[in-house]
């Protein structure tokens, strides 16, 4: 547990300069080709609702330090950051594994790819095991953590039905989500087996945090 607010905020700051130019990466920005579809893919979304998260406990370590209080781990968006570090780490997780190739060098050639799926995730996570007020998360937080999921399936599958056939757009961005080839049962045990994982994670998250407040009162004694 590390409550240096200074600390927390220069932490912060280079996970967004990161994080900025990897989503205007994404975006196309330094191709040139612009990318439609951005909004479709779980990774982004994911990555974007970190970004906020990052961006607001930013300013709001800023302001405390403005108040003299240099030393710190609460935050109004404890809970949040709890969420959404579970949801970042399925992105990590689901790319790694089923997506994509760590053992690709065109895997590490590609900015964006590696921040939005690899090093971003890895800064927030690390980001809520250390700087997160130890035993802020209560358990039925974690019964949150399938809504977002949850909401971006159903997006995903309502989009893909009012979507013009002939659009060239991204209908399904995941194998996973396909109802169109291989039908909504096919979708809907996947989505049974990763809310079991994100259930499983959301739990495993908030013992840490409980552990680590534990370990913080041990010292203290």
């Amino acid at each position: 547990m590390i409550k240096s607010r200074p600390l927390q905020i220069v932490y912060r700051a280079i996970y967004l300069i990161l994080m900025v130019l990897a989503i205007a990466d994404s975006l196309g920005a330094f191709s040139g080709i612009p990318n439609p579809s951005f909004y479709v893919y779980y990774t982004n979304q994911s990555n974007y609702i970190c970004t906020l998260v990052a961006l607001f406990e930013l300013i709001f370590g800023i302001v405390m330090v403005a108040r003299g209080k240099k030393q710190g781990t609460e935050s109004p968006l404890s809970a949040l950051k709890f969420l959404s570090a579970v949801w970042i780490l399925i992105t990590c997780c689901v790319y790694n594994v089923l997506l994509g190739d760590i053992t690709d060098p065109s895997y590490w050639s590609d900015f964006s790819n590696v921040i939005l799926h690899l090093v971003g995730p890895i800064l927030f996570i690390l980001d809520f095991i250390l700087f997160t007020k130890p035993r802020s998360i209560k358990l039925h937080d974690t019964a949150l953590v399938v809504v977002y999921p949850y909401l971006y399936v159903i997006f995903i599958l309502v989009r893909a039905v009012l979507i013009d056939p002939n659009s060239t757009d991204v209908l399904y961005p995941y194998f996973f989500l396909d109802a169109g080839a291989e039908g909504y049962a096919y979708v809907f045990i996947y989505v049974l087996a990763l809310s079991a994982v994100f259930i499983a994670l959301a739990l495993l998250f908030t013992l840490i945090n409980h552990l680590t407040g534990r370990r913080e009162k041990k010292v203290l004694l």
